[in-house]
This record gives C-alpha cells, sequence and structure tokens, in this order.
C-alpha cells in the first residue's frame, strides 16, 4: 500500500546546536543582545555577569567558547581568559571597548580572538563560527 505524504508533514529531526557559549559581560543589555542572536543562529547560550558566575558555569557544564568583556567587577576578563585556558576546553573571544588593546596582546595570554566594541554582530558571528569549525 502505497504511503500518502503530505509535503512540510514529514518528521524531522531537530537542529542540532552549533556550540555552546558563555557570554561574559557586566552590562546586561549586552548579554540579553548577544544570547538572543547566538540563539537565533542556533547557538546555546549562557550569560554570567561577573567572572566568578562564570566559572561556576564552566565548571557545571561543557562550554565551546566564552565571550568575555576585559573590565568587569572583581576579576577582570584577562585573568578570566588565563583561567580558562589553563583550566578548561574552551575558546575564548575578548571583546573590549578599549581601542588600545590589541589582538597580539588577547593572542599572548590564550585568546582566540579580540573584537572591539560595539562590534558588528556579523562580525562577531563570523569569528565565533571561523573559531568552532577549526
Amino acid at each position: 500500500m502505497a504511503e500518502n505524504k503530505i509535503a512540510g508533514t514529514e518528521k524531522q529531526e531537530p537542529e542540532r546546536a552549533k556550540g555552546t557559549i558563555l557570554i561574559v559581560d557586566d552590562e546586561p543589555s549586552i548579554c540579553l543582545i548577544l544570547k538572543e542572536f547566538l540563539s537565533l543562529n542556533g547557538f546555546v547560550a549562557h550569560t554570567a555577569s561577573v567572572a566568578e558566575e562564570a566559572i561556576e558555569i564552566l565548571n557545571a557544564i561543557a562550554v565551546d567558547l566564552v565571550i568575555t568583556n576585559i573590565r568587569m567587577p572583581g576579576m577582570d576578563g584577562l585573568d578570566l581568559t588565563r583561567l580558562i585556558k589553563r583550566k578548561y576546553a574552551s575558546d575564548v573571544i575578548i571583546m573590549t571597548g578599549y581601542h588600545s588593546y590589541t589582538i597580539e596582546e588577547a593572542g599572548r595570554i590564550g585568546a582566540d580572538d579580540l573584537l572591539h566594541k560595539p562590534a558588528e554582530l556579523v562580525d562577531l558571528l563570523n569569528s565565533v563560527t571561523r573559531i568552532l569549525d577549526r
């Protein structure tokens, strides 16, 4: 007996996430915008407002990539990057409003990329994709 299939009604596998990303920034609006943008582009995104909260998340779940601000209360993003590269299997993108900070300096502490704020969302997506596709 032939099956009668109606276009668009076939059961499809749910799309798998492209990766898990942790956004660390003390500006709630930045966390919200980046989380929504990355989620819409197929990533699982989590946020933390300080480095200590980020460490708790890193200890609880596998994170493929951390996007961190430099200036935050408590531990700054540079020290967080050093800790991540020593202790976790996560890549790191540093985002900063300090335009004097260079990609070479970020690379010396283990960051995989550096983006200056305000970064274009397409540039962030390109960086995330490039790093996670390696």
